[in-house]
């Protein structure tokens, strides 16, 4: 069980670090700030980091209510991500 938490641990790491990259990467490119993006991006992008923290500190014994948070989080990111980029 231990195996899988560190590896549920590692994928939600590696989904915040693609994020953080694709964020940034787009505001390097396009020569602006995070918070110059519009709000249905910046907010759950926001909300991702706040999870990913409290996973972080907690580690091993994060709540799968944050890991839910999360999860939603990205949902919404990718959902308004999607709409800039084709928009």
């Amino acid at each position: 069980m231990q195996e899988q938490t560190a590896l549920d641990l590692f994928h939600l790491q590696q989904t915040r670090d693609d994020w953080e990259n694709n964020v940034t990467g787009y505001c390097n490119t396009n020569n602006m700030q995070v918070g110059n993006l519009p709000k249905d991006v910046t907010c759950p992008y926001g909300d991702m980091n706040t999870a990913w923290e409290k996973i972080k500190s907690g580690g091993e014994q994060a709540t799968e209510e944050t890991k839910e948070q999360f999860h939603k989080a990205t949902a919404k990111l990718e959902k308004a991500w999607n709409s800039l980029k084709s928009g």
